[in-house]
């Protein structure tokens, strides 16, 4: 069945013109890829490859130990979390002209971003999530996002019934999602401080969700990951943002992408740091 989906799914392609894309997608993906590598030492041009591209990098081995047993060896690759962060990035650039523009920017950025990094399940579901998301802030509606997420699901296992059985990306981005979903208001009603609070919640939710999928599939608890996703998920969009603006400023300048590496590179130094430690 997938073999055939896939052969529909290319001969829609070729009858609508949507290989054009692709190969449009694809080169300024190499050529945005080719502009960190410039502008970035080469482990850090990985990192940065991976959160913003999805391009799967073999690290040295003992940066990969150190992130796997801090339990962070989620940030390494493209997932719902950092297409949150880049929708909310698309969201404040457009907000001031209006509810309309940050839907259909929204929209096209989605579209362009999945066809930039590929069809995998965890961006498929956290694109689809956010589609109907901006649909709802559109039409100014109150909506419950656990419907948005089981519709999510619905729409991939008709594109894949096994890729909701089997594909472990999916897999922890549904679960870590939903146990945001579920756990923050519960989080909320602890006696904490309110900076603290929500940075808290999400990531003791979004790990507490994942922890039978990592003990099914890789027999580890890094339990220690509650406390190293604590330090490390808030410099995540920082590193994003920062390695964006460097992938960007080099098509024009390489100079100018020098000045937003330079920043990109600390950040980065200081997530290799909180993995060591």
């Amino acid at each position: 069945p997938e073999e055939c989906i896939a052969r529909a799914a290319e001969i829609l392609q070729k009858s609508v013109g949507g290989n054009f894309l692709v190969r449009q997608a694809k080169k300024i993906r190499n050529a945005f890829s080719q502009n960190l590598q410039s502008s970035l030492p080469s482990v850090h041009a990985q990192v940065a490859e991976g959160i913003l591209l999805g391009i799967k990098s073999k690290f040295p081995s003992t940066i990969e130990q150190n992130f796997k047993k801090a339990g962070i060896q989620h940030i390494l690759v493209v997932s719902g979390f950092n297409v949150t962060v880049l929708l909310v990035f698309v969201a404040f650039f457009l907000n001031r002209l209006g509810r309309r523009v940050v839907f259909v920017g929204s929209v096209f950025f989605l579209l362009f971003f999945v066809l930039m990094v590929g069809l995998e399940p965890s961006i498929l579901r956290a694109a689809i999530f956010g589609i109907l998301s901006s649909l709802a802030v559109l039409w100014g509606k109150t909506t419950d996002s656990r419907n948005f997420l089981f519709c999510s699901a619905v729409c991939l296992a008709l594109y894949s019934p096994t890729m909701i059985q089997y594909d472990i990306g999916f897999l922890l981005s549904f679960s870590a999602t939903m146990g945001i979903i579920l756990g923050v208001p519960i989080c909320e009603k602890l006696p904490l401080n309110e900076k603290i609070k929500m940075p808290i919640a999400v990531i003791v939710s979004a790990q507490i969700a994942v922890l039978p999928i990592l003990g099914l599939y890789f027999q580890e608890f890094p339990f220690i990951g509650f406390v190293s996703n604590f330090f490390v998920e808030p410099l995540v969009p920082v590193a994003m943002g920062f390695s964006f603006l460097a992938g960007m400023v080099g098509f024009v300048s390489e100079i100018g992408a020098l000045l937003f590496a330079l920043p990109a590179k600390i950040v980065i130094d200081g997530i290799f740091l909180i993995a060591k430690i």
